[in-house]
């Protein structure tokens, strides 16, 4: 009986020694090298509950350790961050971040922006004006709404003036990778100028004829005047004209009033028409009422 109870203790005993190796083990591998766990040694005054315990509570804590635990690669997976590139001069840095953050204040943004011109043959560096015949349809709060957007536009307008000729000067120092940063800020800023534009005409389509809203369509092409030159706009003025015209002409072929069929007059919600078939019609009361004597008064 001893021996048998001796036996079943000693297998016990090298379970318990198994599993805590597998369990160094899995540490080791799914949580890296942690100095509180791997220096961590059981003491002799503390038993051996004790020591799966505190061991246990390193483990657990290692999985909530950011950067580690078999979770990590979630976390990087859905993390959402801004693709970077890799890091300028610090004093550049630090000099857009301000810029960007702060932005200038109105002195020193009319002395930068005075000192800025386009280069000659560059017609479309130009800030966008309205055409005077829509102009004065607009009121007064639109006229102040597209101002706004105009001084915006014009720093557009200015930022790609020095670009342009930024690049023109150093042509020929520039590699193919300098070449397509330069062309590609042009072909951005040229893209923000367009929407721009585009909502500036977005804004006007309040105070304008319905009928005159293709006039602000995206696919009509916008020169130094907002809405085309102005023999384009007659153009397509006239032509809107032309269309409402042959509309209103169909339409006329279709009478408002009496024709053959159809009764225009809307009848009494009390009239009732008379028998119109074959037979006996009703009874006229009023002519039958007129052979009726009145009896005499007592």
């Amino acid at each position: 009986m001893n021996a048998n109870l001796n036996a079943q203790a000693t297998r016990l005993e090298k379970q318990e020694q198994k599993l805590q190796s597998f369990t160094e083990q899995i540490a080791d591998q799914e949580y890296g090298d942690f100095d509180d766990y791997n220096d961590y040694e059981c003491q002799d005054q503390y038993d051996d509950d004790a020591c799966m315990s505190e061991q246990a509570s390193i483990l657990s804590s290692a999985k909530k350790t950011p950067g580690g635990g078999i979770f990590s690669s979630l976390v990087n997976k859905f993390q959402q961050e801004d693709a970077v590139d890799s890091e300028v001069n610090d004093d550049l840095a630090h000099f857009v971040n301000m810029s960007f953050r702060s932005g200038l204040t109105e002195d020193k943004l009319s002395d930068i922006v005075k000192d800025i011109h386009r280069p000659q043959n560059c017609e479309a560096l130009v800030k966008t004006r309205v055409n005077q015949g829509i102009w004065r349809l607009l009121k007064m709060h639109t006229q102040a709404d597209d101002n706004r957007m105009q001084v915006i536009q014009d720093l557009i307008i200015k930022a790609t003036s020095n670009l342009v000729k930024l690049i023109d000067k150093n042509a020929d120092s520039l590699d193919p990778c300098d070449m397509d940063w330069s062309s590609n800020s042009i072909a951005l800023l040229g893209q923000a100028n367009k929407l721009i534009n585009i909502r500036r005409q977005e804004l006007h389509k309040s105070d304008l004829d319905p009928k005159y809203h293709y006039l602000a369509s995206a696919s009509l092409p916008f020169t130094d005047h907002l809405y085309g030159d102005d023999t384009d706009v007659n153009k397509n003025v006239k032509e809107i004209n032309d269309l409402n015209k042959i509309g209103r002409n169909l339409g006329r072929g279709f009478p408002r009033g009496n024709y053959r069929g159809y009764a225009s007059r809307r009848p009494h919600p009390y009239y009732r028409r008379g028998f119109r078939g074959r037979g006996r019609g009703r009874p006229d009361i009023s002519a039958a009422s007129k052979n009726v004597r009145m009896a005499p008064k007592k």
